[in-house]
């Protein structure tokens, strides 16, 4: 029975068979978690697919003014789920279900792009890696356009990448459509751009000197697709946008110039940027750490403690200076956790992880070598996350690089042998590897069960404001509930929203318990939000005392 077992399993993974399963898998847990309430902003995304379908997908898009108003977002992600809805009705898990098969296209276009540029075992554990990110999973079942978006990101540069190495003129023309998909999902799209031609200038560098006009000619049959569906597929939405509102985004909605300058706020975010990716490698960071030790000091005339000393006094002296201004870093927050986290533990965690973020860009940048594919994954790394840091600051955006981060670090994890021969710290290092999934999987559901507890208590506090006829102001904090659950009418915005966001003159309130004046308000009914039996945060509905007393 057991060489049964291990024969089907040796089978499943020699023929690709084990990625399937593993999709099927993702699939299901994630349909789970698919029908729970909506959280944070989903409301907004699913009132637009919901009007969208009752409107016959008119191209006259006025009714989805208030939508243009709070999201300067493009439609095509509530796009894709509008004939779903229109065909079925209206649900939570509909609206969701396109996200959930992009992201599983995405597993798998990366899990096929590792085992042809690397190999199968490389392939399965980056396909781990990416799945199990813990801001990748969140996200992939949420009725957001940040995944869409970085499938398709992705999929434009991944494809660009195997049609300049492969020569196959076909993959630019699907790397054409993708990004223009991705720009009608994120205006922020654009800066994926200067990134092609970054690709296609190390295409050219390694290869043997031809005529200028052969470049010419490889630079007009590679890039015209890009010309052709912007023509075909972005300028009609930026003329409909401009024909209907007079604006391609809400100007009070673009976050690129800053009130105190722009270097420092750029720094700060950089550097926030790369902490995150240091807290992506998570468990990882040993051998992150023995990569740089064996590897990438060996570049360095200096001393090893020297060059640690360096970084880390460096960092010091960085988060010292910046004290003040974490502001400028938006929401590269922790979520739910910062709720389960003191202030110094989380100012622990972001130190530590500038210093692995650090190191992880050096050692990409020797692992490179004189790869064509590898150069191009370390360009994708950096030139995004540096082209982030001039946007809006979030941490959803690093969703963009996960796809060069998640393949270097299953090359080292395959690898081990290269970073030594001894068998033991071989041993101790590929534990490291078990426990980081290990660990990143009970996230990931702890993380789900949060955002469905989250989306169920809000609900209730909405069912017992309505129920009751109850005329309350509401707390909105974006990272915490459902603000359409509260609304007069139903998903539908209101007509003014400020009638009933933070107007503390109404007799109730409903929000966050620890938004509530207990000196001015009593609770008269509280929701706990909980994941695997841990009480995260309380939501409450409160009486004015002074209305109550009248």
């Amino acid at each position: 029975m057991v060489l049964s077992l291990r024969r089907v399993s040796r089978k499943l993974s020699s023929s690709g068979g084990v990625i399937f399963v593993f999709l099927i898998l993702f699939f299901l847990i994630q349909s789970f978690f698919m029908t729970a309430p909506y959280v944070n902003l989903e409301y907004l995304y699913g009132t637009a697919t919901m009007k969208i379908a009752e409107h016959g997908f008119s191209t006259d898009i006025s009714y989805l003014d208030y939508y243009f108003r709070d999201i300067s977002n493009p439609l095509f992600t509530s796009m894709m789920s509008a004939p779903l809805v229109h065909l079925f009705g209206f649900s939570e898990y509909l609206t969701r279900l396109p996200v959930v098969l992009l992201s599983l296209l995405l597993i798998w276009a990366a899990y096929s792009f590792v085992d042809r540029f690397l190999n199968r075992r490389a392939a399965i554990m980056a396909s781990l890696l990416l799945t199990f990110n813990v801001l990748f999973w969140s996200f992939s079942n949420k009725a957001y356009t940040d995944v869409p978006f970085t499938v398709l990101v992705s999929l434009s540069i991944m494809s660009l990448i195997y049609s300049l190495s492969e020569r196959k003129i076909l993959f630019s023309v699907l790397s054409g459509l993708m990004i223009s998909l991705a720009f009608i999902t994120k205006i922020i799209a654009n800066i994926v751009y200067p990134l092609f031609l970054m690709i296609f200038v190390l295409y050219f560098v390694g290869q043997k000197r031809e005529s200028v006009s052969f470049y010419i000619k490889k630079a007009i049959l590679h890039f015209s697709p890009y010309l052709v569906f912007s023509l075909v597929m972005i300028l009609p939405y930026f003329l409909m946008m401009l024909d209907t509102f007079g604006f391609i985004m809400h100007p009070g909605l673009v976050n690129l110039v800053f009130k105190d300058g722009i270097m420092l706020p750029f720094i700060i975010r950089f550097l926030g940027y790369l902490s995150w990716l240091g807290i992506f490698v998570f468990l990882l960071t040993p051998i992150i750490i023995f990569d740089f030790h064996k590897n990438s000091l060996r570049r360095f005339p200096w001393s090893k403690c020297s060059i640690y000393l360096m970084i880390l006094l460096f960092n010091a002296l960085v988060l010292f200076i910046t004290r003040n201004k974490l502001h400028f870093m938006g929401e590269m927050d922790f979520g739910g956790f910062d709720a389960l986290l003191p202030g110094f533990m989380i100012s622990m965690i972001l130190y530590v992880a500038l210093f692995v973020g650090e190191i992880l860009v050096v050692n990409m940048f020797f692992w490179t070598r004189s790869s064509f594919v590898k150069r191009s994954l370390f360009t994708w790394l950096v030139f995004l996350t540096f082209a982030i840091s001039i946007a809006r600051p979030t941490q959803r955006y690093l969703m963009i690089v996960l796809i060069p981060l998640v393949i270097y670090l299953a090359d080292r994890c395959t690898n081990l042998r290269q970073l030594t021969l001894d068998k033991r710290l071989r041993a101790g290092l590929s534990l490291f590897v078990y426990a980081n999934i290990s660990l990143l999987v009970l996230m990931c559901l702890f993380v789900s069960a949060y955002q469905q507890s989250l989306g169920e208590a809000s609900a209730e506090i909405a069912h017992y404001v309505n129920d009751h006829d109850i005329v309350a102001g509401l707390e909105f904090e974006p990272k915490s509930h459902s603000y359409y659950l509260f609304e007069d009418q139903g998903l539908y915005p209101l007509e003014d929203v400020s009638l009933a966001l933070r107007n503390y003159s109404r007799p109730y309130f409903a929000g966050p318990i620890n938004m509530i004046n207990t000196d001015e308000y009593e609770v008269i009914y509280s929701v706990t939000v909980e994941s695997f039996w841990i009480r995260i945060k309380e939501f409450a509905v409160a009486r004015r005392i002074d209305a109550a007393e009248s």
